[in-house]
């Protein structure tokens, strides 16, 4: 039986399908988690329960009945526009996330009176109305830019954080972080410009741990003592390295031409050298690194094409860099 059938018997009532769908859920929810164990190690250790009790506890409110129908996944599905069979289990992982999510942050609320307090100054700051360009939503719990862009992707969380972080360190107040906030989503309007306020608590959160010298992260700033020529050369190298790691599996398995991949991987060491370093790239977008590398391109065309590889391809290549690092940290100590 296809996921389309069971999703629609489950919410007519029927108790074998429902059976089926709570452990289909429980399975996205529970793989989401163990992803978010690293991330979310604090939190992890504070909690008793097992990965798949907490997974079940996500998913509980999906199955919440109002005369025998499973109301909110009756909602959340009727209110899609699904052409392919696929984009049944497309929409329900995306919808067992955020309610992995939501629940998380619950469970940070009760544990972490600091992430409240997090909470409480962001609402403050946003309703005095003294964050450039950017505004919150009470009921959609929503901060956006007011330029919008609806019709256009989310920025990964992960993105942002990574995007905020080599600035946050000038931050000495709520409000100087909301606006670093508004900045980055003026500066990447291939994204829609928008994120749930209870996740952008959380990654305030992480990045002062980032600062606090925190184990689940590593401080660039902290390490003065390498010199920027040594991070610059470093870069260079971890690149390198990723690229010809990833070469077979692109290249010579005809995935992509050698050109291409040449340029992706010369837009991911731009990318690193403005983050990292005193370039002149600090600051610039994905897009805009790309467009340096391989000349004028429409960004719909960036989009639904190569911006898939550039993230993919920084993102390895920021998490070999952040290694070498840390050996270089404990080599040190």
């Amino acid at each position: 039986m296809v996921l389309r059938e069971i999703i629609i018997r489950s919410i007519a009532g029927d108790s074998d399908c429902e059976q089926k769908l709570i452990k289909q859920c429980s399975d996205f929810a529970e793989a989401y988690l163990g992803m978010r164990t690293k991330k979310d190690s604090y939190l992890f250790n504070l909690i008793s329960s097992s990965l798949k009790d907490i997974a079940l506890d996500c998913v509980a409110e999906l199955f919440e009945k109002k005369e025998s129908r499973l109301v909110l996944l009756e909602t959340y599905f009727s209110g899609l526009l699904i052409t392919k069979e696929s984009e049944y289990q497309t929409h329900l992982r995306r919808l067992v996330f955020s309610k992995v999510n939501e629940t998380l942050f619950e469970y940070y609320k009760s544990f972490d009176p600091s992430l409240g307090k997090i909470i409480r100054n962001i609402k403050r700051v946003l309703k005095e109305d003294v964050v450039q360009d950017l505004e919150y939503n009470p009921e959609s719990k929503l901060i956006t830019t007011t330029q919008l862009h609806s019709d256009k992707p989310q920025m990964p969380a992960d993105l942002l954080e990574i995007k905020l972080s080599y600035r946050f360190k000038y931050a000495v107040s709520t409000k100087d972080v909301l606006q670093l906030v508004s900045n980055i989503f003026v500066i990447h309007d291939e994204y829609n410009g928008k994120i749930k306020l209870s996740i952008l608590a959380q990654i305030i959160r992480r990045l002062h741990q980032f600062y606090n010298e925190d184990a689940e992260h590593f401080n660039f700033s902290d390490h003065e003592e390498l010199e920027e020529r040594e991070l610059t050369d470093l870069i260079k190298s971890v690149v390198k390295k990723v690229r010809l790691d990833l070469y077979t599996g692109y290249v010579s398995k005809n995935k992509m031409s050698e050109e291409d991949f040449s340029k992706y991987f010369m837009t991911v060491e731009n990318v690193l050298l403005g983050d990292y370093t005193n370039c002149n790239g600090s600051g610039k977008s994905y897009y805009e690194h790309f467009v340096d590398i391989a000349g004028e391109i429409d960004k719909e065309k960036y989009r639904n094409e190569q911006r898939k590889y550039v993230e993919y391809f920084v993102k390895q290549s920021r998490e070999h860099l952040v290694l070498y690092l840390r050996k270089i940290k404990n080599r040190q100590e």
